[in-house]
């Protein structure tokens, strides 16, 4: 059988070396940062955050603002500036500031 794909989450490096993955919930919609070698299921949402007991609900608060996001998830061209779909969905109320 091929394998089972999960969810797609985009691998960085932080400013002091530390290297962790990000993956974004299907229920709220925040981010949340997991170690570098999580496997997320296709379906992942913020109770599946077992590496982070204080971010496994989705009423907790993101840990980085959708600016400190933007700088660190890579934006591939051609797509719509990072930035600028968060201002978007915020302004829809698609997600909220933080």
């Amino acid at each position: 059988e091929p394998p089972v794909l999960g969810r797609k989450t985009y691998f960085v490096t932080d400013q002091s070396g530390e290297n962790h993955q990000w993956a974004q919930c299907e229920d709220c919609s925040k981010w949340r940062k997991l170690p570098i070698d999580a496997l997320l299921p296709s379906k992942w949402t913020c109770s599946d955050n077992k590496w982070d007991p204080e971010r496994m609900t989705c009423v907790s608060p993101q840990e980085a603002s959708m600016e400190e996001l933007a700088e660190l998830i890579p934006i591939k061209a051609g797509m719509v500036a990072w930035k600028d779909l968060c201002m978007v969905m915020q302004k829809l109320n698609f997600i909220t500031p933080y």
